[in-house]
């Protein structure tokens, strides 16, 4: 976290120019990427270190770290709603005013954050805020940065690779999550017009993502889209290019993927290919990129992504997403104990090479995929603290006996959740404040044969779910003070 004063606000379009302020602002704070050389306040953060944040309760830097990127993207690009990239500690904006071509990953990524700590804190001051931005931006996003009609913006998101085309899939993956959540915020403020736009606007990405994006070939997505004319219409086809780019792991971390194409992908994204000895997922896969050398640098962010996106998919097995996890983890202390590095030591990249080549020491996203996917995914944990409702249902890795965190804020109150497993026995507790609606369960493998589950050692109506995680016993009931859920298999 990083305070500032006196920020003059300018647009110096990369260093090219250096203009009087637009304005100056008193106070700047918010969450830097890394240390030591940038101690900057990005956009990107928006898209990844809110997690963190998050599931530490960590609300008011993320208040402050939005409310930052709001004012400074205003002054840049007035009404248009557009995020800016890069902010220096004294106001100088390098990257993301509306003529630059990148980055606009950001946008959809800002709505996302406002949404993720609007369903966990429920603080309504906040959420109208930012609204009428997020708003502005979604529609900036989906419509002027969309010239041909498709329904995939052009655009550069957050791979800055030579060669790639015009339609980025981390940008179409990321739009599809944040018309999404401003579909959620929309509701809430009984704004249907707008939620009824976003939610159909996504229902026709997800309908049309599969045909345009997925490569049969390769078992992956295509990293983006070029245009095959001049003067490309939305019916026109694309050429789709593979450069074994990471971002072809998006699609899963937002959930955008069905399951079928998931793990087809994360099979490839697990491979020698993409990844080295530890599990970290490279830059650019062996045999990437225009010049066919890829880059065997593990960026922290890029392992943490593939563990999450794991997750997702209910892939919680060792070589699975508990390897990636491991893979940042291990980094703890390669620099100096409990700072986490940008790169993780790769094939490519030794971290204790010249300081001239070296990366960040300390990066502010790199262990999302850590704290985010065990608090979203093992313990499954995920509160719409607006309706006072609490959803837990857990699930254990293959490998281990259980999980628990204790006191992960939530609302205006604490939750703690446990889940263990003995033998056929699935238990899940949760201590939270009472007069919430709960649902609580656990999660299992296909073809689990249940024998009883019981609520407070009473038995209990459930009901099983079909997820991408697995099948998932539900059972619907309220806070109390404290819950236990028993799944017993046969």
């Amino acid at each position: 976290r990083r305070t500032v004063t006196q920020a003059q606000i300018r647009d110096v379009k990369a260093g090219t120019v250096f203009p009087d302020p637009l304005a100056t602002l008193p106070q700047l704070s918010g969450v830097v990427d890394g240390y030591p050389d940038y101690a900057n306040f990005y956009g990107t953060g928006s898209g990844y270190i809110t997690y963190p944040l998050v599931a530490m309760g960590m609300w008011e830097e993320i208040y402050q770290h939005l409310r930052a990127l709001r004012k400074v993207s205003e002054l840049i690009n007035g009404t248009s709603g557009k995020v800016v990239h890069e902010i220096v500690p004294d106001g100088t904006v390098y990257f993301g005013d509306r003529g630059a071509p990148g980055d606009i990953n950001e946008i959809a990524e800002f709505a996302v954050a406002v949404d993720l700590v609007w369903r966990w804190s429920g603080d309504a001051t906040f959420r109208d805020e930012m609204y009428h931005f997020v708003l502005a931006g979604m529609r900036y996003l989906t419509t002027d940065l969309d010239t041909d009609h498709d329904g995939w913006p052009e655009g550069n998101g957050i791979a800055e690779r030579p060669g790639i085309g015009p339609e980025a899939v981390d940008v179409a993956a990321a739009t599809w999550q944040g018309l999404r959540a401003l579909a959620h915020l929309a509701t809430s403020k009984g704004d249907h017009s707008t939620a009824q736009w976003a939610s159909e606007r996504a229902a026709k990405m997800e309908e049309t993502f599969d045909a345009a994006w997925w490569m049969d070939e390769p078992s992956l997505y295509a990293d983006s889209l070029t245009h095959t004319s001049a003067q490309p219409t939305p019916n026109q086809p694309h050429q789709q290019n593979q450069q074994k780019i990471w971002t072809n792991i998006i699609p899963m971390k937002v959930e955008l993927a069905p399951p079928m194409r998931a793990h087809a992908a994360l099979d490839q994204l697990e491979s020698a290919t993409f990844t080295d000895a530890t599990g970290g997922l490279y830059l650019v896969g062996k045999g990437g990129e225009q010049d066919g050398r890829g880059v065997q640098r593990c960026w922290t962010v890029g392992t943490s992504t593939l563990a999450l996106a794991e997750a997702n998919y209910g892939r919680l097995a060792d070589h699975q997403a508990l390897r990636a996890m491991a893979a940042v983890a291990a980094c703890i202390d390669v620099e100096m104990p409990g700072a986490f590095p940008e790169i993780a030591p790769s094939p490519d990249y030794d971290p204790f090479m010249d300081v001239h080549d070296r990366f960040m020491v300390q990066q502010a996203w790199a262990t999302y995929g850590i704290s985010w996917t065990v608090i979203h995914n093992l313990l499954g944990i995920r509160p719409d603290a607006p309706e006072a409702a609490l959803f837990v249902v857990p699930q254990i890795p293959p490998s281990w006996p259980g999980v628990a965190a204790n006191k992960i804020r939530v609302g205006s109150g604490w939750v703690s959740v446990s889940a263990t497993r003995e033998g056929q026995r699935y238990r899940t507790s949760v201590a939270a404040p009472p007069g919430w609606q709960l649902t609580i369960g656990h999660t299992l493998l296909a073809g689990s044969d249940i024998a009883t589950v019981t609520l407070d050692d009473a038995a209990v109506e459930y009901e099983v779910i079909e997820t991408p995680r697995g099948h998932e016993v539900r059972v619907t009931t309220d806070t109390a003070t404290f819950r236990t859920l028993t799944v017993t298999l046969k």
